[in-house]
């Protein structure tokens, strides 16, 4: 089921897991970020961990994805106008390309609309 899901969602181009892991990666045990992504966004929800194996059982990710995206952007914009400091990482490079994304609210939208009777389905 998993597998199957994964393979019809990598075929939209969207490349969502890599995408959510490096949302989580950003500000997984870098306190230091943490804090700057806090000060510029007065939150602090954060991201939850991808699994790229269950796709299926993913759809709290996906879910706490679509809240804190305005916030990602916000964070984002900081550092491009020297505000917050640039991580110079991998996944910020990843995070702030998704974050230009007009739609990705709505990928991730599509993807809990189709995943979330499934999960149901498999907690049966």
């Amino acid at each position: 089921m998993h597998n199957a899901f994964r393979a019809e969602i990598s075929k939209t181009g969207w490349d969502i897991s890599h995408k959510l892991s490096a949302l989580y990666m950003l500000w997984d045990d870098v306190p230091a970020r943490r804090d700057d992504y806090e000060s510029v966004t007065k939150q602090n929800v954060y991201p939850l961990p991808f699994c790229a194996h269950r796709w299926v059982e993913n759809v709290k990710d996906c879910e706490r994805a679509m809240e804190i995206y305005p916030y990602v952007k916000q964070y984002v914009e900081s550092v491009e106008k020297k505000e917050s400091k640039d991580p110079g990482t991998k996944s910020f490079s990843t995070v702030r390309e998704w974050s230009k994304d007009k739609f990705a609210r709505a990928k991730l939208a599509f993807i809990v609309s189709v995943a979330k009777p499934v999960e149901n389905f498999l907690k049966v």
